[in-house]
This record gives C-alpha cells, sequence and structure tokens, in this order.
C-alpha cells in the first residue's frame, strides 16, 4: 500500500480522501449548531459564559479521541505550542466576535470575519507550500464568494463605536485565518488527538478571560434546563472542533478551510428554513448555491491529481 509523507509521520495513501468525510461531519455538526446559536443569550446566558460552556464541552471529545489512541500523547513542544496556539487564536475570536458584534454594525461585520479563510490559503501557501488544480481554485474563489453572501446580515446596526468594532473584526478575522494554519501545521508533524488536547487547554486557559469580560451587573439565568441546552448547542460546536481538526489532517488547508465555512452556513439556513419556515432573501439563496458548487468543484480538483504528499 502507498503512503505519504506529512512531517515526521507517514499517513497511509487510501487516507488521503478522508478529510471529505470529516468535513461532511464537521459541516454537519456546526450546521445544526447555527440554528441554535442564539438560544442561550436569550435564555438568560451571555456569551462569554456561552464561551467557557463551550470550553468544557470540548473536554469529553478530547478524552474519547486519547482513549482511542490508548492516551498517547506527543509531548514535543512543537506540538504543544501549535496545538495552544490554535485552541487559544479560535477561543480569542468567539470572544471578540462577541464584543464587535455588541458595539457595531452587525451586517459589516459578519461578512468581515467570514473572509478567514482567504488568511488561512494565503499562510498555507506561503509557508506549507499546498498547491492545487485549476479547477480546485475555482472553486475557492466561488467559495469565498459564497461564504461572503451568506454571513451578510439583514438586521442592520446603525450604532457603532467609533472604529472599535472594526478593530476588533480585523482581529477575529486574522485570528480564525491563523487558528486553521495552526490546526494544518500542528497536524503535520503530530496525531491529530494530540493537537486536539492541546486545542482543548487553550480554550480552556481563556476561561478567566471570558469571566473578567462578563457584566455580571446583568442578570444571568440560574435555570438548570437553560444550561444543559447551552451544553448541547455548545456540544455539537466542540465535535466539529474535534472531527475539523482530522479533515485538516489528511487534506489541504486551502480546501478545507473555505469547504467547510462554504457549507455549515447554508446547512444552517436549510435547517432554518424547515424549523422555522424562514425564507432567506435572495443573496442568500445564491450564496448556497454559490457555496455548493463551488464545494463540488474543490472536491473534484482535488481528487484529480494523485495525492503525493499532505501538501501537494
Amino acid at each position: 500500500m502507498g503512503s505519504m509523507h506529512v512531517g515526521r509521520q507517514t499517513v497511509p495513501r487510501t487516507r488521503s480522501s478522508h478529510w471529505v468525510v470529516f468535513t461532511g461531519i464537521t459541516t454537519l455538526c456546526w450546521g445544526v449548531w447555527g440554528v441554535f446559536l442564539d438560544i442561550p443569550e436569550q435564555r438568560g446566558i451571555p456569551a462569554s459564559l456561552s464561551y467557557i460552556v463551550w470550553a468544557l464541552t470540548m473536554v469529553p471529545p478530547c478524552l474519547l479521541a486519547l482513549k482511542f489512541v490508548n492516551w498517547q500523547v506527543d509531548k514535543d513542544w512543537r506540538t504543544i505550542v501549535f496545538g495552544v496556539l490554535a485552541g487559544s487564536t479560535g477561543g480569542l475570536g468567539i470572544l471578540l466576535l462577541a464584543k464587535a458584534d455588541a458595539i457595531g454594525p452587525t451586517y459589516i461585520i459578519f461578512p468581515l470575519v467570514s473572509l478567514a479563510p482567504a488568511v488561512t490559503i494565503a499562510l498555507a501557501l506561503g509557508f506549507l507550500g499546498e498547491t492545487a488544480t485549476k479547477l480546485v481554485w475555482v472553486g475557492v474563489g466561488m467559495s469565498l464568494i459564497g461564504i461572503f453572501l451568506l454571513a451578510i446580515r439583514a438586521d442592520q446596526q446603525e450604532s457603532a463605536a467609533g472604529v472599535l468594532w472594526l478593530v476588533l473584526s480585523l482581529a477575529v478575522l486574522i485570528a480564525w485565518g491563523v487558528n486553521s494554519f495552526f490546526v494544518k501545521l500542528g497536524t503535520q508533524g503530530a496525531s491529530a488527538e494530540s493537537i486536539l488536547l492541546y486545542m482543548t487547554l487553550g480554550g480552556l486557559a481563556l476561561v478567566p478571560l471570558a469571566l473578567w469580560d462578563t457584566d455580571f451587573t446583568q442578570p444571568v439565568s440560574s435555570s438548570i434546563s437553560a444550561w444543559g441546552l447551552t451544553a448541547g448547542i455548545q456540544m455539537l460546536n466542540a465535535i466539529g472542533v474535534w472531527t475539523s481538526i482530522y479533515a485538516y489532517r489528511y487534506g489541504k488547508a486551502i480546501i478545507v478551510s473555505p469547504c467547510v465555512n462554504a457549507l455549515y452556513p447554508s446547512v444552517t439556513v436549510a435547517l432554518s428554513l424547515a424549523i422555522h419556515a424562514y425564507v432567506p432573501p435572495w443573496y442568500v439563496i445564491v450564496g448556497i448555491a454559490v457555496s455548493i458548487l463551488a464545494v463540488l468543484l474543490m472536491v473534484a480538483g482535488d481528487r484529480t491529481v494523485p495525492q503525493h504528499s499532505d501538501s501537494a
């Protein structure tokens, strides 16, 4: 059986297409998560405390993943640094987005932040030497257009605190872009399970920051059902993070990042339509169509070239 070399590890060639499966699972988890994302705040749980719940829900998938590999963990400094950076940049992006959305125009912030895959693609091209066919590049370009259209918010907010919201939005854009890059970089030289462990620790490290950012002068729900529901919703996010690591492990960052970010909002919109009878604006429908076509092109284009290496 052929093999491809990734950093210090050797991965069977037959696993090179596994990224499609893991991308699909991630898309489904995050798509369902997106449908119920606003429920915790509606139930009296602020975004900063929802973050803490998410950080804690990362623990069960992490322990389960480690159990699957008999608790074998890579302990070299490279794995620890990239794993912690991946977890902390992802978590920081979540906290900063909540802050930006509270003071700035949502209809600008979300489309701007949605272009984070462009940062991942640029870093993957510059530092990982990833390449792709022309068909893949057409799909990547279309996916960014689709992501942008899906991120537009109709509820335009007029209030904005100076330019702070813009600075925070750009920080989220960069944080989430480098987050995916660190995941890919980490999994080139370590097991996905080890990266998940250090990502979990990186996310938990920001819990004090989330507590500090919480305004406890405002009422916070004490309902067990509200907190339980929040945990269930955030568990979907955590499982999506888990499977996304495998998607990056077996796939190229320049493909996986736009694929996931183009597809999961489409799933959210489709489920919202089915559950809440929500009829999206025309640009969202166009965004869904463009995103699906883009993903099909990227998958088809990636399969037209032999997988000699994880970055080729």
